[in-house]
């Protein structure tokens, strides 16, 4: 039995909603494009082999009371760069028929129920696990022509990937409420360990110095290693380094661990250009606590040699973290 990852990405032209599922986001749309045309870009981190179907994009003019799917649309790309890498062939047999629209270096392609986009494992290596999207749609052929500026747009499909032996590594989600402030958090069983998917976000106040052990974040709250030590939720702890190897160890690619892997761990934001930190409880030698960030290597272990010691005075150095609990 084949198991599919379903996705809905929704966007309105002025506003992003939810992204569920394969992790799919909407980079850009672009009204009108030329003519009667809309652009639409999206943009997704896979990280094996697959193959995206039921591709569908639907609008709704009166802010989603009403669906309309859309029937004349295209995906497009850069002359010479087609699936596989300037395989025409493999388009054709893959259910895309060539439009006669003429645009100046790209070839277009009309989207049909039986379409498939078969992800390969050189177009992954190329991109870098980034797979993006080009959709143009005849709005004016579909629809007319459209007045309001806050139409929402939706695209929806499978993607199934081509190993499917590598499910037996997927993390098997579910929900938890913090009881302290209610905050609820994807947790993430991965082997005899459950691991929060979200960093942890408790607003947990030691004083109100200045050099407080705790400092918000856009990523989630940032802790002193002394706070983080004392932060989870009853019946959870701080991973150990043991915890972090056993991730390695347990995803041969280690990309599983970013946002679009089969972990749902999510340990990195979609952009590369900053890492997450996070702490974990246990020293070195010199009882330096060792930190965790994902980088282009995969998980990385480091050594935090300013921030471990409790002083009243010290301006301490603080990181995210993910709180887990073990398995009865």
């Amino acid at each position: 039995m084949s198991i599919v990852n379903s996705f809905l990405v929704l966007l309105s032209m002025t506003i992003c909603n939810v992204v569920l599922g394969q992790g799919f986001h909407f980079r850009e749309v672009k009204a009108p494009f030329s003519d009667s045309y809309i652009l639409l870009e999206l943009n997704s981190m896979i990280y094996e082999p697959g193959e995206l179907s039921d591709l569908t994009l639907s609008f709704s003019p009166d802010s989603g009371d009403n669906w309309v799917k859309a029937e004349n649309l295209n995906i497009m790309f850069p002359e010479g760069r087609e699936f596989h890498h300037g395989n025409v062939d493999s388009i054709v047999q893959a259910g895309y028929i060539a439009s006669k629209l003429n645009l100046e270096k790209y070839s277009a392609y009309k989207v049909h129920n039986d379409s498939k986009i078969y992800i390969d494992s050189i177009w992954l290596r190329d991109a870098r696990g980034e797979l993006l999207l080009t959709l143009l749609w005849d709005a004016m052929k579909d629809h007319g022509e459209i007045l309001s500026d806050q139409v929402l747009f939706k695209i929806e499909g499978d993607f199934k990937y081509d190993d499917q032996h590598i499910f037996s590594k997927a993390g098997h989600e579910a929900t938890f409420t913090d009881p302290r402030d209610q905050q609820n958090y994807r947790i993430v069983q991965i082997g005899n360990a459950i691991w929060m998917g979200e960093n942890l976000r408790y607003n947990a106040q030691f004083s109100n110095k200045k050099n407080d052990f705790v400092e918000k974040s856009e990523e989630g709250y940032k802790y002193s290693w002394w706070m983080a030590k004392r932060v989870c939720p009853e019946g959870w702890r701080l991973p150990t380094e043991d915890d972090f190897n056993y991730l390695k160890s347990y995803y041969k690619n280690q990309k599983h661990l970013l946002p679009g892997g089969i972990s749902s761990l999510n340990l990195q934001s979609i952009l590369y250009d900053s890492y997450w930190e996070y702490w974990s409880s246990t020293t070195d030698k010199s009882g330096y606590a060792v930190t965790y960030k994902f980088d282009w290597n995969g998980l990385e272990r480091d050594i935090n040699n300013t921030g471990s010691a409790f002083t009243p005075t010290a301006t301490l150095n603080k990181s995210l973290i993910r709180c887990v609990k073990d398995v009865k």
